[in-house]
């Protein structure tokens, strides 16, 4: 039997991909426009932003449970990739925590086509340790 700790944290094998469609209207002040809810622990492992237009101002912010995992940028016609925090209890969830966007638009801003890319695993896979291991993953079988 395979588990998740017996899978190598850098493997593909063990990561999830979730394509977003983003696009707020204009006018929000930190409006959460996307909710998700992975139901175990997790690692966020890659974030990308695209859209096809962009004008005005447009602040998404990638955030895990209120903790700020990354800030997204937004250029027309161009994929961006997301720097994510180093802080690793910011990309990282238990299992009732949620991942959402946060969404600011200021009176002209808006995005046509916008589009998301998250990636995220389950936490911990090998070598990992979790929240109140002394002697790091407990292997079975």
């Amino acid at each position: 039997m395979i588990v998740d700790t017996d899978v190598s944290p850098v493997s593909q094998v063990g990561g999830e991909k979730l394509d977003i469609a983003l696009n707020p209207a204009t006018g929000l002040s930190g409006v959460a426009e996307w909710q998700y809810t992975p139901g175990f622990q997790f690692q966020i492992t890659r974030c990308k932003a695209w859209c096809r237009v962009k004008t005005g101002t447009v602040t998404v912010t990638l955030v895990v449970q209120g903790r700020t995992a990354a800030s997204l940028t937004f250029t027309g016609g161009s994929e961006n990739n997301a720097t994510l925090s180093t802080t690793l209890a910011n990309i990282r969830g238990s299992k009732t925590e949620a991942i959402q966007l946060i969404v600011t638009t200021d009176g002209t801003g808006n995005l046509a086509g916008g589009h998301v890319v998250l990636e995220f695993r389950p936490w911990p896979m090998a070598g990992e340790s979790a929240p109140g291991d002394a002697a790091g993953p407990l292997r079975m079988g």
